[in-house]
């Protein structure tokens, strides 16, 4: 799962490999130092099958004042919403069930997170056929963000060139030029912090994660079907 806030074309190096690497990194430590809220926009596709190929047993059901015969107990999703794995979700590309590829006018997205179908009944699945679902999802980062990342990045670069300019904090404790003494705080004392030392990108992640959580939270509800991804 690749994480991108920036890209190398937005650095101080666009066509160098240094600025890709930074890019990179840069979109990865701030997404983890900002809880994992800022996923980027991605794509998955997950697949939904039984675990069971027991025999069928249908039951009558009326929905919208028509008869429909369906599977019961773990033949069917047991209700009309499939949550999908990751939120938000911003557009389904495909559903396809079995061998056949549903028209878009066939299911719905609600609430960026749940997958219906339109004629309203259950998704049902027998034995041997399995579901898939395309979908795009994630959270854009803020303005704030990007140009955090991009400091970063280029913070990053001339760390790795030895450019004299860069800003991190280095290894250095104490020093004394031309009779002038300076103090540098342990650059440990920031990352233990979750901290860079530069302000501007400090003053961001204080901002998106000012208790310093690790991951956003997340609910789990037993019993619910849930979706695999297949990297």
């Amino acid at each position: 799962m690749a994480i991108l806030w920036i890209t190398g074309a937005d650095t101080m190096d666009p066509a160098g490999p240094i600025g890709d690497w930074a890019a990179r990194t840069a979109s990865w430590v701030l997404y983890k130092l900002t809880a994992e809220k800022y996923s980027g926009l991605q794509s998955a596709t997950e697949y939904y099958s039984l675990d069971s190929s027991g025999d069928i047993r249908y039951s009558p059901v009326v929905i919208q004042g028509e008869i429909y015969n369906l599977p019961k107990g773990q033949l069917t999703f047991g209700n009309t919403r499939l949550r999908l794995r990751h939120q938000p979700v911003r557009s389904v590309s495909e559903v396809t069930l079995g061998s056949t590829i549903l028209d878009p006018s066939a299911y719905e997205l609600r609430n960026n997170a749940f997958l219906t179908r339109s004629d309203k009944l259950p998704w049902i699945l027998f034995p041997q056929q399995e579901m898939s679902v395309t979908y795009n999802y994630g959270t854009k980062p803020p303005v704030a963000g990007r140009r955090a990342a991009l400091r970063f990045a280029n913070e990053l670069i001339m760390a790795e060139t030895s450019d004299s300019n860069c800003a991190l904090p280095d290894s250095v404790t104490a020093i004394n030029r031309q009779g002038v003494s300076y103090t540098l705080l342990d650059p440990q004392v920031y990352v233990d912090k979750g901290k860079t030392g530069i302000y501007e990108i400090d003053m961001f992640i204080h901002s998106a994660n000012p208790r310093g959580a690790l991951k956003k939270p997340q609910v789990y509800v037993a019993g619910r079907p849930s979706g695999e991804r297949i990297n």
